[in-house]
């Protein structure tokens, strides 16, 4: 049986693409799927010679017939940018500036971030319209098992807002869902009614959308804006006083990442109150069982990084606005309580390139909202947010500044209920920005090493170190001695990273090995090798006699 590592490479070409989440994208009706008309128009207004269109793997197999349609009425060059880069859901900036594109068209699911250049993107999510969920017997039934949960949660004192999110390739069956919600609730006395708020794609210039809102003109103005969406009141106003909050998103149970990042941004949700609609299986969910184990997860991640010597800052986008500026800040933040770090660009990420960095202890993933919640058992590296990286290290210099408190002094302190996703929140102007200075305070030059104990392995680690040594792979100019410091204790090394990492070939064993004939070799394949007999080496085979 052939490995990854022994084949000849044939299988990536015969291999089959497996959409995950299998949607149903209607090949018969691209012209509408994909709104073909608007991208020609887009193209042509923008004034746009080199246009990238850039696919997820889910959607490879029209992508073909989409490219020519857009090159026959817009009259200009589109070619097909399969490979992305980094994450799929990501603006490819990158492949951009490689072929010197004038627009970008991104199709599929997209996270929506704020990106860093100036390229005129158009998203293009096209729009799922799963046979099922059309039914409007099916669609009713489950409207009113939503309604029937939010009544007996409502207050008599106030309206309790309801806020509908979905995956933006299911506008169609979210806008349907909200209209069973409206009419049934327009029935009912009003006072106590729960309030419905709609969210639309956040987008900002350059970037636009080529699916327009179902409301058309008559959407009130936006409310707020979190999570790549604003958010508008749909008959009223948001209530003052603090209360609870609903979710209801529509969207795949297999699209994990992007649930996780909009019920993560709402800490005035009620993860009980809170449900998943997947228009797909259509089955409905309580939020609360879907995300209890990913944020115990996060929690003993957060830990790790406490007991993490060596840290990898990996970059997951090139695109999303701030990506430097938050490179930077961690670097400083690692620096001050002397934690080694390096940071590294592989591109897209996959198990077999993290393994090939076995000294590391942890990666910190620079990247988009939903790509930085990547939390794959494959991954032999943890991997934790920026965010959950900044909670650690203030975790750890609250000890070091009170060894007899039991961090009660840290300023960044991880909880459940408020976690920072999108990077930029920590970043100067975002809305869970603390300066670096509270954050980690300067270590003092006569300060000792302080120690404690770790809730992972239970072994005493060092808090804050005062080793002179750089704590970078960068900035030095001579690598041929580094000082250490003197150490009263040393963490415990990876045992993976101490294996040699050289492989010298065969020994040739020269000047060793007899002087003989030179006799035929073996037959056959390594498996299974066919050994010629003491007759055949001395009368010759009858293949080589002939």
């Amino acid at each position: 049986m052939s490995s990854a590592i022994t084949n000849d490479g044939s299988d990536v070409i015969s291999r089959v693409l497996v959409s995950e989440g299998h949607f149903p994208v209607c090949t018969t009706d691209i012209d509408s799927t994909f709104c073909i008309d608007y991208t020609a128009s887009w193209i042509k207004l923008k004034g746009v010679k080199h246009i990238g269109l850039q696919f997820p793997d889910e959607l490879l197999n029209i992508s073909v017939s989409v490219c020519q349609k857009l090159c026959e009425q817009s009259g200009e060059f589109c070619f097909i940018l399969g490979d992305s880069s980094f994450a799929g859901c990501c603006v490819d900036e990158v492949a951009g500036q490689r072929f010197h594109i004038d627009a970008l068209v991104h199709y599929g699911r997209a996270c929506l971030s704020e990106l860093s250049g100036q390229l005129p993107v158009l998203y293009v999510f096209g729009q799922l319209k799963p046979a099922q969920a059309l039914n409007s017997d099916r669609l009713s039934g489950v409207a009113q098992n939503i309604l029937g949960n939010l009544c007996s949660s409502v207050s008599p004192s106030f309206r309790l807002p309801v806020v509908i999110t979905y995956d933006f390739r299911f506008q169609t069956i979210a806008y349907a869902v909200y209209q069973y919600l409206w009419d049934a609730l327009q029935e009912r006395e009003s006072g106590t009614l729960p309030l419905l708020v709609w969210s639309e794609p956040n987008l900002t210039s350059p970037a636009e959308s080529a699916t327009p809102s179902p409301f058309g003109c008559d959407l009130p103005p936006s409310v707020f804006k979190r999570c790549g969406r604003s958010f508008h009141c749909m008959g009223g106003t948001l209530p003052t006083p603090h209360c609870s909050w609903t979710l209801i998103h529509i969207g795949s149970e297999s699209d994990k990442l992007a649930f996780h990042r909009i019920l993560l941004g709402f800490p005035e949700v009620s993860r009980v109150e809170s449900f998943l609609f997947d228009p797909l299986s259509f089955v409905l969910k309580q939020a609360d069982a879907a995300i209890q184990s990913f944020v115990k997860r996060r929690s003993y991640l957060v830990e790790k990084a406490k007991d993490a010597q060596k840290i990898g800052i990996l970059m997951g986008t090139l695109s999303v606005r701030g990506y430097q500026c938050i490179v930077t800040r961690l670097q400083r933040l690692l620096k001050r309580l002397g934690r080694f770090y390096v940071t590294l660009v592989v591109g897209k990420l996959n198990a077999a390139k993290l393994a090939n960095l076995p000294e590391l202890d942890l990666l910190v993933l620079v990247a988009c909202a939903e790509t930085s919640l990547l939390d794959s058992r494959e991954m032999l590296i943890p991997i934790i947010t920026p965010f959950e990286m900044e909670c650690a290290l203030s975790g750890l210099a609250a000890n070091a500044a009170d060894p007899t408190g039991d961090g009660g002094l840290a300023v960044r302190v991880w909880t459940p209920d408020k976690i920072a996703i999108d990077f930029l929140d920590l970043l100067p102007g975002g809305t869970s920005y603390i300066p670096e200075e509270q954050v980690v305070p300067a270590q003092s030059s006569t300060a000792e090493e302080v120690v404690d104990i770790s809730l992972i392995t239970g072994r005493l680690r060092v808090c804050q170190s005062t080793s002179k040594a750089s704590t970078t792979v960068d900035g030095s100019s001579n690598s041929a001695l580094a000082t250490r410091g003197e150490w009263a204790l040393v963490g415990t090394e990876n045992s993976s990273s101490s294996f040699q990492r050289s492989w010298f070939g065969l020994d040739p064993l020269l000047g060793q090995t007899p002087v003989a004939k030179v006799q035929e070799g073996l037959h056959g394949l390594p498996v299974q090798y066919t050994i010629p007999t003491e007759a055949e080496h001395t009368n010759g085979s009858p293949a080589a006699d002939s």
